[in-house]
């Protein structure tokens, strides 16, 4: 059974759930479902990005999987008003 699965139909809006997935399958070697996972995970919750950048689970997995590196270093241009 794949518990990832069905936890994410549970909760499909819950960042923190893709977020760990992500780190759980990048830690596993998983590269293409580390990058899914985290993905969505900062779709839903742009902070992520910013606390993947200090996670050092997800910096060794970015040191294997060259688009995890990619995914963290994007930055959408947001104009703030003044």
């Amino acid at each position: 059974m794949d518990h990832s699965n069905a936890t994410r139909q549970l909760s499909p809006d819950a960042d923190h759930i893709f977020y760990v997935i992500g780190v759980c399958r990048g830690l596993a070697g998983d590269g293409t479902g580390a990058y899914e996972n985290l993905k969505r995970a900062i779709e839903l919750e742009p902070r992520n990005r910013a606390a993947a950048r200090q996670d050092a689970d997800i910096a060794a997995i970015a040191a294997r999987f060259p688009q995890i590196e990619d995914l963290l270093a994007l930055e959408r241009s947001i104009s703030r008003p003044r």
